[in-house]
């Protein structure tokens, strides 16, 4: 298996250089600095110093992230604070270089809360669901810390049905059938582990803190914000904010399985594909393309289980699983955001139409078993 996805979608980051102390300690921070209106943390930012941004600065992929990673969290601690309409250069200068070098957009997604937002606990021992713990909080509850953990946690799970579909490609072209029902197997039950990892959800992550504390902090800029220093200081760029369908795993599936959206569904769900890290958006490209030679053909173990009556039970079981997982997703959507804004809330955080989640995908989702 490429050792690339060891961590499933994961990745392990450094600790920025000691040029970058300023930005690590307010990161750091964030919980203090943010009470009594935020006024510690606006001090904080209005004494930063510009810090130069390249490949000196910042010597490996890991530290680029990190800066991401911490750079985001300022900033959208900062943006929390009133009505903000602009960030500062100081801010908004290092912001727009970090994301171009990763070949992301300059605002918050789901790697800077989940992918790359942990460090180990044991750094002598080797990661599991129990040896790590999250890096930035803007709150430092317990709810937050959970929230970030169990989205960490699916993505550690998902690992080996990443390897399945990886080795399925080989087992269809050597017409292995019992691998090919191996990987689907193997693909079914990470399905299944990670929507109980899901369901846990609700020990420690109250849904109205969630609702009134977190889920601003994870908000896009809709109505547009401007970033001070940067070569069009004076547009108000928008961006959606950070939300769990910008994770990888469940695109893999869908490819894996061959199931296909259309419209308005589709649009949103490729739009979400962009704010994922470059090297895992090339990565579901390379899938696609293992998958689905063209885009007149179904996906070659759609085609081979349809060739192959033996195998159908099992693929339809897969179907079926991440019908399931759909469904829980689709229930914590309404518990953590229709039923606390009193079924006023018509947008996810990543700007998607609820009624995606809460009909479509699933429902599509079901119509692909055999």
């Amino acid at each position: 298996m490429d050792s690339r996805w060891n961590l499933g979608f994961l990745s392990k980051v450094e600790r920025l250089p000691s040029s970058f102390e300023l930005w690590e300690s307010i990161a750091n921070d964030l919980p203090t600095l943010l009470k009594d209106s935020g006024k510690q943390l606006i001090d904080k930012v209005d004494r930063l110093p510009l810090i130069t941004i390249d490949e000196s600065s910042l010597p490996t992929e890991q530290h680029w992230k990190r800066a991401y990673c911490v750079i985001t969290f300022i900033s959208q601690a900062y943006r929390s604070i009133g009505q903000c309409t602009s960030l500062p250069r100081e801010l908004a200068v290092p912001l727009v270089a970090v994301s171009s070098h990763l070949g992301l957009s300059p605002s918050p997604c789901y790697a800077a809360f989940v992918l790359w937002n942990w460090h180990l606990k044991n750094p002598s021992e080797p990661l599991s669901k129990d040896n790590f713990e999250i890096a930035l909080s803007f709150t430092g509850s317990k709810d937050e810390a959970w929230f970030y953990l169990i989205h960490m946690r699916i993505e550690l799970a998902a690992a080996p049905g990443i390897k399945a579909v990886i080795d399925c490609i080989e087992a269809i072209k050597k017409d292995d059938q019992q691998e090919v029902m191996r990987c689907l197997k193997i693909v079914t039950d990470c399905i299944s582990s990670i929507t109980g990892i899901m369901k846990e959800m609700y020990y420690e992550c109250d849904p109205s803190v969630f609702y009134n504390k977190l889920r601003s902090f994870f908000s896009g800029s809709k109505e547009g914000i401007q970033y001070e220093g940067t070569e069009d200081p004076d547009t108000f760029r928008t961006y959606p904010g950070a939300s769990g369908v910008q994770s990888s795993i469940i695109p893999l599936f869908d490819i894996f399985l061959g199931i296909e959206f259309e419209g308005g569904t589709k649009s949103f769900l490729d739009g979400m594909k962009v704010r994922m890290p470059l090297e895992h958006r090339q990565f579901l490209t390379d899938m696609k393309n293992e998958y689905k030679k063209d885009e007149f053909s179904h996906s070659i173990l759609r085609t081979y289980v349809e060739l192959h009556s033996c195998s159908k039970d099992t693929y339809n079981s897969c179907v079926k699983a991440l019908v399931a997982f759909r469904q829980e997703h689709i229930d914590l959507v309404t518990n953590y955001i229709l039923k606390p804004s009193n079924d006023t809330a018509t947008e996810g955080t990543g700007g998607s139409t609820l009624e995606i989640f809460l009909t479509k995908t699933k429902e599509k989702t079901k119509s692909f078993e055999l």
